[in-house]
């Protein structure tokens, strides 16, 4: 019996998911929104490695902000000579990815805060919102999704079909002689 039910799982649910590709991008596009990118931010942060100077940091940034070579001009107010207070790392940040970031308030705009114990200045310039993975990139979780459902609705289709009678005689003695061992 073991041996014939591990068949027709195969045929109905296991081996289904393989050949099923229209039903596997049907099932896709029921689900992915259980499959969401995280949350993210496109943002610039000018951090002065320096305990003092964030007050300054802001004040430079308000002033150079407008002008087209706003990083040239910060780095040549706080970078003099041999001295490299100004550091400036661009790029995208997404929830979860680094604590210090996690901590912003994820909004456009311009942020003082203390990085790793520095003064440093947030400039967020695009909120990058949760969509859904492309279907490549999901696909095994979504085949593992499908066979579950594929499973449910083939037992729910046979408890519509078959009913289950259970001889309560044979089930006490059952339950005793396991209670015994």
């Amino acid at each position: 019996d073991g041996i014939l039910l591990f068949e027709i799982s195969g045929r109905k649910v296991w081996n289904k998911v393989q050949d099923d590709s229209a039903g596997l991008k049907r099932y896709y596009e029921e689900h992915k929104q259980n499959y969401l990118t995280k949350k993210g931010i496109v943002a610039k942060v000018y951090t002065l490695k320096s305990l003092k100077g964030g007050k300054a940091l802001a004040s430079a940034y308000n002033k150079y902000s407008r002008k087209a070579d706003t990083d040239k001009l910060m780095l040549s107010k706080f970078n003099k000579k041999i001295d490299s207070l100004l550091v400036i790392n661009e790029g995208k940040w997404f929830k979860g990815d680094d604590p210090e970031m996690d901590k912003l308030q994820w909004n456009k705009g311009s942020q003082s805060v203390i990085i790793n114990g520095f003064p440093s200045l947030v400039v967020i310039d695009k909120v990058i919102e949760p969509a859904p993975l492309p279907f490549e990139e999901v696909q095994g979780e979504m085949m593992t999704g499908y066979q579950d459902f594929l499973e449910n609705e083939w037992t729910k289709q046979l408890k519509e079909k078959y009913t289950v009678k259970i001889d309560n005689l044979v089930f006490n003695e059952v339950k005793k002689n396991l209670n015994n061992e």
